[in-house]
């Protein structure tokens, strides 16, 4: 049976592999950190 990781090491890893992925979720992280301005969870 695989070890369960933590969901950041999961992001981590798959945003590592796709870089498509990546970008997106960067973008969407930027929007909405615009629209709240959540620091911390940024």
């Amino acid at each position: 049976m695989r070890e369960m990781g933590n969901w950041r090491e999961y992001q981590i890893e798959r945003l590592a592999k796709d870089r498509e992925a990546a970008i997106d979720y960067l973008q969407l992280t930027l929007e909405e950190y615009q629209l709240d301005g959540d620091l911390p969870f940024f």
